[in-house]
């Protein structure tokens, strides 16, 4: 009979902490208030799928990808400051900054205004965005990024569905409160950050960004024109793919409505995408013309403040 050791260590078992020179974490591990947001890239999963047992297409594919969200997401550090921070795996990112208590509405707007920002130059480039953009507690370092906030933003990217930025009611009631402090809450800068859809769910109005940051006038309307090209170029080579070719018609029915609620007529009408069905978009503040076009019973976003 062999006797052995049962405190001995099974040859399979990890090895002992202290070999792999493992050191407790520093005092400042733990999670803090943040602004979080997990976006996905609308059909790039499937792109990257397209290129298995082609090196030099997924070569081109991985090159094309970091062209283009590289500067986006360094662009988006440089507005928001130090404390951002954001990952990428694959086709989805994750972003996150720390909320400041003492002015919460300040913090939403430098968070959400780059994040429209980096949408539209996406969309322009044809990287349409799904996702979600939530406040609560995350920890996040060079390795690890852990939260109840992340699993939050990324449920809220699952119901998205089509390609918008859906926001989190706390952040849409942070936003209410701040619009108190105008004397037209319809008219002011804060209505402009979310757009409520017909499901009642608000998102990033993300085409707003060019008036937002104070571009020029016509190098705007470029921009949506590019926009809407990208939009119709979708529409063509999505028919036939149903689930596919909806997603499409949504963006185009946003930029429609966007075009037509921020443009003078004699602009917007070269801009303006055929052949697809208005749908009754609105600002967390209606106005009195939209409550009586289109009115939402018991919808609380769309009562004027």
């Amino acid at each position: 009979m062999i006797v052995t050791d049962s405190r001995a260590r099974h040859p399979l078992s990890p090895p002992d902490a202290s070999l792999l020179h493992y050191k407790p974490p520093p005092s400042d591990v733990e999670p803090k208030l943040n602004i979080v947001a997990w976006l996905d890239l609308l059909g790039f999963r499937n792109r990257l799928r397209r290129t298995a047992g082609n090196p030099v297409a997924e070569l081109g594919l991985i090159r094309e990808y970091h062209q283009v969200i590289t500067p986006t997401l360094e662009a988006f550090a440089y507005e928001y400051g130090e404390p951002f921070r954001w990952r990428t795996l694959t086709d989805s990112v994750i972003v996150a900054g720390p909320l400041f208590s003492f002015h919460p509405e300040s913090t939403l707007a430098y968070m959400v205004l780059p994040a429209a920002s980096a949408q539209f130059k996406l969309a322009r480039l044809g990287w349409f965005l799904r996702g979600g953009i939530t406040i609560g507690d995350l920890y996040m370092d060079d390795q690890i990024v852990i939260g109840n906030a992340m699993l939050d933003a990324y449920e809220m990217e699952e119901q998205a569905d089509v390609p918008r930025v859906l926001v989190d009611e706390s952040i849409v009631a942070i936003t209410k409160i701040a619009l108190t402090y105008y004397g037209d809450p319809y008219e002011s800068a804060a209505n402009d950050l979310f757009v409520i859809d017909t499901d009642q769910r608000a998102f990033v109005n993300y085409l707003h960004a060019p008036l937002s940051f104070d571009y020029p006038y016509d190098p705007m309307l470029e921009m949506l024109n590019e926009h809407r090209v990208r939009v119709e170029d979708n529409l063509e080579a999505s028919r036939g793919v149903r689930r596919h070719h909806r997603k499409y018609r949504w963006i185009a029915a946003y930029h429609n409505w966007f075009c037509r609620r921020y443009l003078p007529r004699r602009d917007h009408r070269g801009l303006i995408i055929r052949g697809v069905r208005a749908r009754p978009f609105r600002t967390v503040v209606a106005s009195p013309e939209e409550n009586s076009l289109y009115p939402f019973r018991g919808d609380p976003f769309t009562k004027i403040l």
